[in-house]
C-alpha cells in the first residue's frame, strides 16, 4: 500500500506515515535506543516519497500534495489525537485521512528485541488515545502484523498458483520479488504463515471472525475502496483479486454491527 500515497495526493486525500523515533534518532546508534528502525520505513524505498533528512518529522502541516512531505515522528499523530500543538509551535495538527502507524522498535513486537507483550500494550494505548479523541466517531483502526513476528503458524499457506505459486518444480518460487535489494533471490511470490488482522472501529462486525481469504494487498484494497482511488496493481493485479475487508464492517450501525459473538 506504500505507492497507494502520491495516488491519495493526487485525488485530494490526505495521508502520513508516523513511525516512533522518526524525529528523533541518531545516526550510529543501535535500533532499540533510537526507537526508528529505518528498514521499517517502507516510504524510504521510494524516490517519489523519501525524505532521508527527515526534514518534515515535526511539521504539524499534515496535508501537503508534495509525496515527499507526508513522514512524521509519532508523537505528531498522538498530538492529533490530543488535539494538542506539536512541540514549538501553535499549530494543532489535524489528522490525515489515510494514517499509517508504525511502533517504536521496543513496541513493535520484533523477536530479539521486542515481543508480544510490549506489541499488546502499544496497541492497547493507541485503542485508548482513539477512544478518547474526536476522531473515533469516524475512525476504523486496522491492526496488521509484520510476517508473523516469529511466532510461527501451524498451518501450511494455501498455494495460489501461477506467478503467485510458493513453490515451482518442488522448490521455492523466487520469481515476482519486487525488492530484491543486492541481487539477493527471495520468494515473495506466493502467500506466507497465516497473519492476525483487528478491525477496531465503531462499525467494525462485534465479535465477527473472517474467514476470507486476505493478503497484505486487502489492505491496499481498502483504502481504494473507502477513498474511491483507482486500484494501483500491487504485485501485479494482487489489490484487484485479494479478499475485501468490507464483510468486517457494519456501516448502518453505529454500535459496531449487532451482538454477532458476544
Amino acid at each position: 500500500g506504500c505507492s497507494s500515497g502520491p495516488e491519495a495526493s493526487a485525488a485530494g486525500i490526505s495521508w502520513g506515515w508516523f513511525q516512533g523515533g522518526f524525529g528523533t534518532c541518531v545516526p550510529g546508534t543501535p535500533v532499540v535506543t533510537n526507537g526508528y528502525s529505518a528498514h521499517h520505513d517502507p516510504f524510504q524505498y521510494f524516490t517519489s516519497t523519501a525524505v532521508l533528512t527527515h526534514q518534515y518529522a515535526f511539521d504539524p502541516k499534515l496535508d501537503y500534495s508534495q509525496a515527499n512531505k507526508h513522514q512524521r515522528d509519532l508523537s505528531v499523530f498522538y498530538d492529533a489525537l490530543s488535539e494538542s500543538p506539536v512541540a514549538g509551535t501553535s499549530t494543532v495538527p489535524q489528522l490525515p485521512d489515510v494514517s499509517w502507524v508504525k511502533a517504536p522498535a521496543i513496541d513493535d513486537g520484533h523477536p530479539s528485541y521486542s515481543g508480544p507483550q510490549q506489541d499488546d500494550a502499544f496497541v492497547g494505548d493507541l485503542v485508548k488515545r482513539f477512544k478518547a479523541s474526536r476522531y473515533w466517531k469516524d475512525t476504523a483502526l486496522l491492526v496488521a502484523f509484520d510476517e508473523t513476528g516469529g511466532w510461527w503458524d501451524h498451518v501450511g499457506p494455501k498455494d495460489l498458483g501461477g506467478h503467485f505459486a510458493t513453490l515451482v518444480n518442488g522448490q521455492p518460487n523466487l520469481s515476482g520479488c519486487q525488492y530484491p535489494g543486492a541481487g539477493d533471490p527471495c520468494g515473495e511470490g506466493g502467500l506466507g504463515p497465516r497473519m492476525p488482522m483487528l478491525v477496531i472501529s465503531k462499525f467494525a462486525r462485534r465479535g465477527y471472525v473472517d474467514h476470507t481469504l486476505m493478503d497484505t494487498s486487502s489492505l491496499a484494497k481498502w483504502v481504494e475502496w473507502n477513498h474511491r482511488l483507482p486500484a494501483l496493481g500491487v504485485w501485479g493485479n494482487r489489490d484487484q483479486t485479494a479478499g475485501s475487508l468490507t464483510s468486517a464492517f457494519r456501516f448502518g450501525d453505529q454500535d459496531g454491527g449487532g451482538q454477532e459473538g458476544d
